[in-house]
């Protein structure tokens, strides 16, 4: 399996991974659903960009759980809401990982139940995995999409904030003086 790159697609990326995961811009600059392109020009044009199209990861609740758990002790708290904050502006990914970094912060000393996990909503499905499409949550995340359900998604937005930083709040024209953005 090809690795997936530990990062938010950037913005030149989004039109390729949209066109083969069904999405589309619309006039306005919000985001619609689509036919999903199975061309295989398409395809090969998203996965030159390094990204793994369709490829699923199969993953048992706890792998997502001790994941989950690496990943947030990377994370700092006051960056977490500072990314949430970016996120309200340009940087629409920040949203979700508040959301994502609240679900995960106290797991790792969460009492266990008789699974071993905590009550944490990750119940598998009768296989015993979730299968996940990494990039296609984090073109999702990309557009600014948060979910505050189904935390198995949670895992590729914590450990791709905690690989590659998350966004700050920048200050725009007129905001004031500008020491609150420090």
């Amino acid at each position: 399996m090809k690795a997936l790159p530990r990062r938010i697609p950037a913005d030149a990326e989004l039109d390729a991974l949209m066109r083969v995961y069904g999405y589309r811009f619309t006039r306005t600059g919000g985001v619609a659903g689509a036919d999903p392109s199975k061309d295989p020009v398409h395809v090969a044009e998203a996965e030159q960009l390094g990204w793994p199209v369709r490829t699923l990861e199969r993953l048992t609740p706890t792998e997502i759980l001790d994941r989950s758990v690496a990943a947030v002790s990377a994370l700092d708290e006051d960056a977490v809401l500072g990314a949430f904050v970016a996120g309200l502006g340009s940087a629409r990914h920040g949203r979700q990982t508040v959301i994502s970094f609240a679900w995960a912060r106290n797991l790792a000393t969460a009492p266990a139940g008789d699974d071993g996990l905590p009550d944490c909503g990750l119940r598998a499905s009768p296989g015993g995995a979730f299968e996940l499409d990494m990039t296609e949550v984090l073109v999702r995340l990309a557009l600014g999409w948060a979910w505050n359900e189904q935390p198995h998604r949670y895992l590729p937005d914590l450990e791709t904030a905690a690989a590659a930083g998350l966004p700050s709040p920048r200050p725009t024209t007129g905001s004031g003086c500008g020491r609150c953005w420090r």
